[in-house]
């Protein structure tokens, strides 16, 4: 199980290395559905976590593409993308795998210049194993360097 999440976790650093070479990048925390870790890159946001409302446990990668990332009011940015989300679920025999496609909304806080406040809702349809609605949401912070 381990060597699998490992394989998922290099393959996606593997895809999104070539974008991050130039651009601006943020890594921080999110707390929610899931909650772990985020990164953003340009206009790349791809996050790491672990499910807790799920009857199993589930660790869930998801790699967003935003489409729109505007300036709202003063400090204040919104975004809509497009994405996908990958889940594993470790404790289920039979559905270990779930994959679908989401559409992440959210604003952005900048308190001071490198920091990020946001907070996300990410409805969605699972497509594997069953199509089924699904939604994520989450309020978090990154640092950008």
């Amino acid at each position: 199980m381990v060597k699998k999440i490992l394989v998922v976790s290099i393959f996606i650093w593997a895809l999104i290395l070539p974008v991050t070479v130039f651009a601006e990048q943020g890594i921080g925390i999110v707390l929610g559905e899931p909650t772990g870790l985020s990164y953003k890159t340009g206009n790349l946001a791809v996050g790491l976590g672990w499910s807790f409302a799920s009857t199993n446990s589930r660790i869930d990668a998801t790699a967003d593409w935003w489409l729109i990332n505007d300036h709202l009011i003063e400090m204040i940015d919104w975004y809509l993308g497009a994405g996908i989300k990958l889940g594993l679920n470790l404790n289920n025999n039979n559905d270990i795998f779930n994959i679908g496609l989401r559409v992440p909304v959210g604003v952005q806080w900048w308190p001071v210049d490198q920091l990020e406040l946001f907070l996300e809702i990410a409805p969605g349809i699972l497509l594997i194993p069953a199509t089924k609605p699904d939604i994520g949401a989450g309020l978090g912070l990154r640092f950008h360097f």
